[in-house]
């Protein structure tokens, strides 16, 4: 079984698609020799510096004739793919495959929901219907729309992680609130959200605030009084973001993005598993999660420092009460996103 993995932009071990990598490697028992991957942005600097979107599109193109290389030299009986940007995913759906060969494309973000991306997401959903493609996305809800909009039938994934232990849902008694934004500090998280949240004065309790290394954030927030600014390492390894969570009292997830209505967080699922307290932006997946579980307290409609502390002052006065509800949402999330189930997931796909 010659396996060849396609995750462009891969480049963090404690990324998600880095974890879905070594899940398979070990769902399929796959030895070195057997499979390839194309798993890394290029890491020559340019002499010049470039737009975003134009890196973007380089980096892709780059991805692409990379691709063609490889097949061209190798035989090659399954790829998975697992796109970084949608315009690695329209130059993937340029490539003609053999017919013997058998595509997995990961699809988690609905492109067609944002303007800017629309028409290149609808043009390449197209180009690859016409190709023998199995599709597998992360959410009901991802499933449902791809379904409904483009007529894909996709297969669901279990979100996975590698938290095994049950851990216990705690009280926050202490003043001091340890306050974590966990994973990459970027604009589709809800950063001008964690600016928005202190421009309020914090009160009687202080607040040690960790967050990925972001200078937006540490120019904007270093003056707060009663706020104690922790960047963590931009690039986290696995353990230590997992140790960031362990060590915090209430996760914040101010994600306002608008494909977050449909798509995943594994951060979320990490944080419940852990037993952590979420606050999360409305409208988005992991709303819906809670509002399904009877904790729409957790969901933030205004992203304000006196309404989170109200929050939490709630969350400690009903303790038994929520623990009761999360305590359900809790094993649900845990049983569902176990390695087991997604390595059987795998199984069945190849």
């Amino acid at each position: 079984m010659f396996f060849l993995f396609c995750q462009p932009g891969l480049k963090n071990q404690n990324t998600i698609d880095y974890l879905i990598k070594k899940l398979i490697i070990k769902s399929l028992k796959l030895k070195k020799n057997s499979y390839h991957d194309i798993n890394s942005i290029n890491k020559k600097k340019s002499k010049f510096k470039l737009n975003s979107k134009i890196e973007m599109i380089k980096n892709a193109f780059e991805f692409y004739l990379k691709l063609k290389k490889l097949l061209l030299k190798n035989k090659i009986v399954n790829i998975f793919f697992d796109s970084y940007t949608i315009f690695d995913l329209f130059f993937f759906s340029l490539i003609n495959f053999s017919k013997s060969t058998k595509v997995v494309i990961y699809l988690r973000i609905p492109y067609d929901l944002i303007l800017p991306t629309r028409i290149i997401f609808n043009l390449s959903i197209h180009l690859l219907k016409k190709k023998n493609i199995i599709y597998v996305t992360d959410t009901e809800q991802l499933k449902n729309h791809f379904k409904k909009k483009f007529e894909i039938y996709a297969k669901v994934l279990p979100i996975p992680n590698k938290i095994n232990r049950i851990s216990i849902l705690k009280k926050i008694k202490n003043k001091k609130i340890k306050l974590l934004f966990p994973g990459k500090a970027r604009d589709e998280k809800g950063i001008n959200s964690i600016i928005n949240l202190f421009n309020n004065e914090i009160g009687p309790k202080k607040i040690e605030f960790k967050f990925s290394k972001n200078q937006k954030i540490l120019k904007t927030l270093k003056n707060i009084s009663g706020l104690k600014l922790n960047p963590l390492n931009e690039n986290l390894s696995y353990k230590d973001y997992i140790i960031s969570l362990k060590q915090s009292d209430i996760v914040i997830l101010p994600y306002d993005h608008k494909t977050y209505m449909l798509r995943s967080s594994g951060v979320f699922v990490d944080a419940i598993k852990l037993n952590k307290f979420c606050f999360v932006s409305k409208n988005t997946w992991m709303a819906t999660i809670l509002k399904n579980n009877k904790l729409e307290f957790c969901i933030m409609n205004d992203w304000r420092i006196d309404i989170l502390i109200k929050k939490i002052e709630y969350y400690e006065k009903n303790y038994l009460k929520i623990k009761k509800n999360f305590s359900k949402m809790h094993k649900k999330i845990f049983n569902e996103n176990s390695e087991i189930n997604f390595i059987n997931s795998i199984k069945q796909l190849f």
